[in-house]
């Protein structure tokens, strides 16, 4: 039967159709929809003593980015899941729904649906009333699924923006480090990138310290994020996508100084734990590329000589000769335990993860003694510990005739 029209409302053999859409988080608005697609109403003649009841049939959508209730159309990136919500007369409880995307309907009352690929769809849902009849409510582009920027996850190079590639996608994981793909570009001339990096992204070093150091701890097959990419700027971790951190990273390709961008917790921070079983060092387990031979195990640092030292860092002059950045005690974390685990990165920067460690403020007796040039007499940094014996760093480590700072037994080669 065709629908008859009147201004405010749609009367359909007793049916009356209500829109009402509730955006992401807010609350919900209902009007009479005077622009409905379709509506289908089965036969519901019933007698005339018997009172048709109207029936009402919407939906609406969590997940979106953004929602404009005017339009009707739920905006996020791709790829964007949404959970759809039958918005109806008690009387309707069964409920068909086709997405527009050409996946299988689902019969579920509140679906969670992903749209893969960027585009604009049509979301239809039929509802039944049994023994009464039966709705149905289209909106014609209520999901506006948008290029994914960079930095953001993704599984295949289509859910990206123009110039963007999903790094790490669907086809060759690099799991442990990426769960899933990521949209960025690359920003080194080895690999054909661009010299300049999109608006709000900058060119992050991943790729420090690969050529001088024996494989990671913990290899995977595919390692296409180690190059130069170009990654969101960032502040804080609250500025990047879930499962991102804002991390210090070597500039790309030049190596000339630090960015502050969204990435993995791994590769890891100076003050982390790096090296291999056998106890060698690992430099391509750290960010600053560089895994030094500090406390019992060895530690991500960075020459000072060459590279200034990013936030919560020091330079420290040793007695030895080297000049390493040392991680302050109390500032962003930097304990990890030599590979890219889940809780890589996380709340420790007091060395209680190393025996021959400890938060130590500068004094440069023995070797492993240390000065921080320009700094402050009383700030502590994750150094070799004072020791006076050798049980001060047993089982360990020994302490140097005199008094000095823990060592390990031997040093790896």
């Amino acid at each position: 039967m065709t629908p008859s029209r009147v201004p405010g409302r749609i009367l359909l053999a007793g049916a009356i159709l209500l829109f009402q859409a509730t955006a992401c988080g807010g609350g919900a608005q209902s009007h009479a929809d005077g622009a409905t697609d379709l509506v289908v109403v089965d036969d519901m003649s019933m007698g005339s003593d018997t009172a048709v009841m109207p029936l009402a049939l919407d939906f609406s959508a969590t997940g979106c980015a953004k929602f404009d209730a005017v339009a009707s159309r739920c905006d996020g990136p791709a790829p964007l899941t949404l959970t759809f919500t039958p918005i109806a007369s008690a009387e309707v409880t069964r409920f068909l729904w086709t997405f527009g995307d050409d996946t299988p309907d689902s019969s579920e009352r509140s679906p969670s649906h992903t749209y893969a690929l960027r585009g604009s769809y049509r979301v239809t849902l039929v509802g039944l009333a049994p023994g009464v009849g039966s709705l149905q409510q289209s909106h014609e582009a209520y999901v506006d699924v948008l290029p994914a920027p960079a930095g953001a996850w993704c599984d295949v190079d289509a859910q990206c923006a123009d110039t963007l590639t999903c790094w790490c996608g669907a086809s060759m994981p690099c799991a442990p480090v990426l769960s899933r793909g990521l949209c960025s570009q690359a920003c080194d001339a080895a690999s054909g990138g661009a010299t300049v990096c999109p608006d709000g992204t900058t060119c992050a070093d991943l790729a420090a310290g690969i050529v001088s150091s024996p494989p990671p701890i913990n290899p995977v097959t595919n390692a296409s994020w180690r190059h130069a990419l170009c990654l969101p700027v960032c502040a804080n971790d609250s500025s990047c996508a879930t499962g991102f951190r804002c991390r210090d990273l070597l500039t790309g390709p030049s190596n000339a100084g630090w960015t502050r961008a969204c990435f993995a917790a791994y590769p890891l921070e100076i003050g982390a734990r790096c090296g291999d079983a056998l106890g060698r060092p690992v430099d391509a387990d750290c960010t600053s590329g560089l895994c030094a031979d500090l406390g019992a195990y060895r530690r991500c640092a960075a020459d000072c000589t060459t590279l200034d030292c990013p936030n919560g860092t020091g330079c420290a002059n040793f007695g030895d000769g080297r000049h390493l950045c040392l991680a302050i005690c109390g500032g962003p974390s930097t304990s990890g335990d030599g590979g890219p685990p889940a809780d890589a990165g996380t709340s420790s920067s007091t060395c209680d993860d190393d025996p021959l460690l400890t938060c130590e403020v500068p004094g440069a007796e023995g070797a492993l003694g240390f000065t921080i040039p320009g700094g402050s007499s009383s700030t502590a940094y994750c150094a070799p510990k004072r020791c006076a014996r050798d049980g001060d760093c047993a089982p360990s480590g020994t302490c140097p005739p005199g008094v000095g700072h823990c060592q390990r037994v031997a040093s790896a080669p």
